[in-house]
């Protein structure tokens, strides 16, 4: 939780949390976890299919401790995500970054992925 809020404009509760963690779970998505003394990192990914590409996976977050960074956890979790990813039969991967953390667009270059389009984003009232 403390993890995640490391993220800029992110507020959750253990109890969002859970209810995430369910819900990526029932998608077919999936959440991998480094521990040392605590959660120092978290990589999770969703299933996309599409039209173009079939399916692809998506990784929705990755993120690792301030106090813990460029020591190859990320390196170390994006490997098994896509290990995990590969198996489930996905061939292409796609990467979601905060426009504000340049560091990591620097980390997914390095990673061998290539910008490949704008992402944009909104907020909808789930109840309408």
């Amino acid at each position: 939780m403390a993890l995640l809020c490391q993220l800029d404009k992110v507020t959750i509760d253990k109890r969002g949390v859970v209810n995430n963690l369910e819900r990526v779970e029932k998608a077919g998505g999936g959440t991998l976890l480094a521990v040392l003394k605590g959660i120092i990192g978290c990589c999770s990914w969703a299933l996309i299919p599409t039209l173009q590409y079939g399916l692809i996976g998506r990784i929705t977050v990755l993120i690792v401790d301030e106090g813990h960074r460029r020591k190859g956890i990320a390196t170390a979790l994006l490997d098994a995500a896509t290990k995990a990813l590969r198996d489930t039969g996905c061939t292409r991967i796609e990467v979601m970054s905060d426009i504000a953390i340049k560091n990591a667009h620097n980390f997914f270059r390095a990673s061998r992925f290539e910008q490949t389009s704008y992402r944009f984003a909104r907020a909808i009232d789930a109840k309408a």
